[in-house]
């Protein structure tokens, strides 16, 4: 009798614990006193916008992207869409190189200032993820990969696994000795070298004189773009696979260090557009429209001279110690 209330009182404090764990992950950083108190992103504010000529300001006949993708050969977006999907393409010809060059400028261009280069896995573990990213990022953002016969198992089924808020896709298994293909399906293919650069040092302790660590991450990134669709669907621009090359740090938790890399990974991606002749502005974001683990977050827009307006490029966010908490 008294090991059976023993096991039920385990089970109960496993069940009490994974509720907690749930509650507790919906609890976001602190924000910092910089940041526009706003719910909606029409309230973003402008921070900088450059001095480098903007066209399609006067009454221009400008070619869009997609047109300008279409006209130069640059991707086949129908037959991309017919053996992948929606959004799927196939890059050509000079869109292949002139990829492939603005990753190679991109990784010199930090390697420059510091930075270490780093090629991210493509997937990590369901309870590495839920460490780096939020719950609803599971949804809106992640594929999951599945195991046996590739059909893909619900976002929403990985929930009761794991207490931990931090996306459809098949994979081939090595039948070496000791693969672990067994536990593919509890995982979650990236949608950004952070995840998988924060988890690099999980569970290690960092000495200060080794600090700051700075790395260039490269990886292609895997996005469902949830709740997107009619948004800016012609050509390539937003898409559910891209290659990134991202500034990633980790600095010393005291003082204000962690402001002034942010400071300058902002002003690194100032230069390289600015380097590459493109006219910009900075966006400080709402509080309403930051993650869980972010205190503070800087957009850099790109002016798009066909469309004459701005549009996202660069995103850099401080999660001070929220992520390394996390990750122990």
């Amino acid at each position: 009798e008294l090991k059976k209330r023993v096991e039920h009182a385990a089970r109960h404090e496993a069940e009490l614990l994974e509720a907690r764990n749930a509650l507790l992950s919906q609890i976001g950083n602190l924000i910092h006193a910089g940041v526009p108190v706003h719910s909606s992103e029409d309230h973003n504010e402008v921070a900088y916008v450059s001095d480098l000529p903007r066209r399609g300001l006067d009454d221009e006949d400008l070619r869009s992207h997609p047109d300008l993708t279409h006209m130069l050969g640059f991707a086949d977006l129908e037959a991309g869409a017919a053996v992948s999907g929606t959004r799927g393409y196939f890059l050509l010809h000079e869109g292949v190189l002139l990829n492939q060059a603005l990753i190679s400028y991109g990784l010199h261009f930090l390697c420059q200032r510091g930075f270490q280069p780093v090629q991210t896995p493509y997937w990590l573990q369901r309870d590495v993820m839920a460490q780096c990213a939020q719950l609803s990022q599971f949804d809106d953002e992640l594929y999951k990969v599945s195991a046996g016969d590739d059909v893909q198992q619900p976002a929403d089924s990985a929930r009761s696994s794991s207490g931990y808020g931090a996306s459809t896709s098949g994979a081939q298994h090595s039948s070496n000795k000791g693969s672990d293909s067994s536990r593919v399906g509890n995982r979650y293919l990236i949608a950004t070298s952070e995840q998988a650069l924060c988890a690099m040092h999980a569970n290690q302790w960092l000495e200060s004189t080794d600090l700051p660590l700075r790395y260039a991450g490269l990886s292609t990134c895997f996005r469902r773009e949830a709740g997107s669709h009619g948004k800016d669907t012609l050509g390539i621009f937003r898409v559910h696979q891209f290659d990134k090359v991202e500034q990633f740090a980790v600095t010393h938790p005291d003082g204000k260090a962690s402001w002034r890399m942010m400071d300058s990974m902002v002003q690194n991606a100032q230069d390289f557009y600015s380097s590459l002749g493109l006219p910009h502005r900075l966006v400080r974001i709402v509080s309403g429209a930051l993650n869980l683990s972010a205190a503070a977050k800087v957009d850099l827009e790109g002016w798009f001279p066909a469309s004459k307006t701005y549009r996202e490029l660069v995103s850099a966010s401080n999660c001070t110690d929220y992520q390394s908490r996390n990750l122990n």
